[in-house]
């Protein structure tokens, strides 16, 4: 495929470096300072007054920016007109990928198409899956949910933690195991504090099932509460060492002594006989071989820590269970993580068959560093390891984002299993602050050369009003022009210099007083409040005040936490996710008539817009 790249003084030289050493490439400038203003009437003359002319090509990629409609240039070059991507850094992988469009840029038509065949991929895996077992206990009537795979070669799933669940009122327990499922959680477990009662622990799992769309454990550590989840229609227990284990034979061998119910029959045929209907047992509990349970080693014992595991797990396949994940249990840094994550690699390697639990959220709740890193890491050691459950808690501030995090981070690792490669170039990834393909940094010497300002920022219907072509320099006198070095192809034209003076501004300002606030003038269109807040909660504030489209466009928000920026005005709320159209929707509104608050508001927005992406909290004029 032979292509023709197009572009303007500013991105030649890099453009020109960027195909070098590619076969059936060829650049051309044109004497028009940005690439995406080289209009179709501009590319014609161009193409015709070069060499290039002389050549077939199949494809001619115009900058990604560009949005004129080259239907007559095609007519005119013989081939079609394609977008190319909106930066030259991109370049080369767009052309490596040979996905191109008319009307999408093709550095977003390829992350487009990526994400297409990631979701294809990961919903094919889905189908043809063969997990140890499935989680979720079908026959529940409160069980709404498809169950969920567990181990064998599906994908890791994300099992989130509410703390203290007994200590959330229903409506706000149901507001977060929908936040969490939204953040992509495959599990939801509820913690308990030591000393909540069987009553309430029962309560609270029963209201979850009915409002949950994923399986729900119970993590608790005492034999009573964990007889409470079981009664409730719990899908996973969390956690069952030697002890616990030890009252669950006590009890189904008859040998219990009226604690943990008002009598005890003696009889165990697979299922609790119903005399346990007491207190503790409101209504006969599932088969134990539907109920899935983690099992830990003995964290105290003298003995070796995989062989407690190793019996512990004899002993609940001896109890009845048959659903079991192993958790050898994640150390934090500085208390024995690399010794702990070899437990893991060792206790998957001895029994390659038993789904084991990472406990991801041991690390990051006790590092203070970002998350994203830490949970990709983990989850890479996880997939190594052989875990199938991936755990974290969603308590801390700092913690935010990891069920998210964790989940994308399962996903890009089925996908690198699938593949045998690296978990790099899938089409997702876990890249917030860092860049794959840098930009480069602003080249003074190039604005110099390229006279940019008298077309910079002119919208569409103004490039047309422009000066004609400059004159074009005579391709024709140049000899083998597709081997000319970049530095000395450019046009005749004399652009705009620089200007000779500069200004150091603020602190950089040799004059700079510390403690200095830029100055500003109170507006008499009034100020405004901004925030940020979630989508639940603006419907909630102004459900009688939206109409039918715009509460179900609000609901389409994919931001972390499905959050919002809100600009309150005396006049009116503007709410939005983006700070440019929110601060044109000011200014057309008449919202502002000072130009230091236009400045001011702008930044202000622009600060809620970071924060919204990287689900960070937001409060105006705090710079922190």
């Amino acid at each position: 495929m032979k292509i023709l790249i197009v572009t303007g003084r500013l991105a030649f030289d890099r453009a020109f470096e960027a195909v070098s050493g590619l076969a059936d490439v060829d650049v051309l400038e044109l004497p028009t300072a940005v690439a995406s203003l080289i209009t179709p009437q501009k590319l014609i003359t161009g193409f015709s007054s070069s060499p290039f002319s002389k050549n077939k090509y199949d494809a001619v990629l115009v900058s990604g920016f560009s949005r004129f409609d080259f239907s007559r240039a095609e007519a005119e070059i013989g081939c079609p007109v394609y977008l190319g991507p909106k930066h030259v850094v991109d370049l080369k992988y767009a052309l490596f990928s040979g996905v191109f469009s008319k009307t999408i840029p093709a550095c977003e038509l390829i992350h487009t198409k990526k994400a297409e065949k990631v979701k294809e991929t990961l919903a094919e895996a889905s189908r043809t899956e063969k997990a140890a077992f499935h989680a979720g206990i079908s026959a529940n009537a409160l069980a709404s949910f498809k169950t969920v795979s567990i181990g064998g070669d599906s994908r890791m799933k994300v099992l989130a933690e509410i703390v203290q669940a007994e200590s959330l009122a229903f409506p706000e327990l149901e507001a977060e195991i929908k936040y969490l499922i939204g953040e992509g959680a495959d599990m939801i477990d509820l913690g308990f504090s030591p000393d909540a009662d069987e009553t309430m622990i029962s309560d609270t799992v029963s209201y979850a099932k009915s409002v949950s769309s994923v399986p729900v454990s119970v993590d608790v550590g005492e034999f009573r509460q964990i007889l409470a989840g079981i009664s409730a229609g719990a899908d996973l227990i969390l956690s069952m060492d030697s002890a616990g284990l030890f009252e669950f034979d006590r009890l189904l061998s008859g040998e219990c002594s009226g604690e943990y119910s008002g009598e005890c029959s003696g009889e165990y045929s697979g299922k609790y006989s119903g005399k346990y209907s007491g207190k503790y047992f409101p209504k006969p509990p599932a088969d134990l071989k539907d109920i899935a349970v983690v099992v830990i080693p003995d964290l105290f014992s003298e003995k070796n820590k995989l062989e407690t595991l190793e019996a512990n797990i004899a002993s609940a396949q001896a109890a009845g269970f048959q659903k079991i994940i192993a958790d050898p249990i994640l150390s934090p840094p500085g208390s024995g993580m690399t010794s702990s994550v070899s437990d893991y690699f060792a206790f998957h390697q001895r029994n390659p068959d038993i789904p084991v639990l990472f406990g991801a959220g041991n690390v990051t709740e006790l590092y203070d560093a970002d998350s994203a890193g830490m949970n990709a890491l983990l989850a890479a050691l996880a997939n190594d390891c052989g875990a199938a459950v991936l755990f974290t808690p969603n308590a801390s501030d700092k913690g935010k984002g990891s069920v998210r995090e964790l989940r994308k981070a399962s996903d890009m690792l089925l996908l690198s299993n699938l593949l045998r490669s690296s978990p790099k170039d899938l089409g997702i990834d876990l890249l917030l602050l860092k860049e794959k393909r840098k930009r480069p940094d602003l080249n003074l010497l190039l604005i110099s050369k390229s006279g940019v300002f008298d077309v910079l920022h002119l919208r569409d219907e103004d490039v047309e009003k422009t000066p004609d072509f400059e004159k074009m320099p005579d391709f024709e006198k140049m000899q083998d022009f597709e081997k000319t070095p970049a530095d000395s192809v450019h046009s005749s034209a004399a652009p705009a210099a620089l200007p000779s003076e500069f200004i150091l501004s603020g602190p950089l300002n040799p004059a700079f007083a510390p403690g200095t606030k830029w100055g500003w003038k109170p507006d008499k269109a009034g100020n405004f409040i901004i925030g940020v807040t979630s989508v639940s909660d603006l419907l909630n504030y102004f459900s009688d005040r939206l109409n039918k489209d715009e509460i179900e466009k609000l609901k389409t928000v994919d931001t972390p936490g499905q959050r919002v920026i809100v600009a309150v005005h005396p006049k009116t709320f503007i709410i939005g996710t983006d700070s440019a159209f929110m601060l044109e929707t000011a200014l057309n509104g008449g919202l502002i008539s000072e130009p230091s608050h236009a400045g001011y508001l702008g930044r202000e927005l622009q600060r809620a817009e970071i924060a919204l992406l990287f689900g960070r909290s937001y409060s105006q004029d705090d710079i922190f």
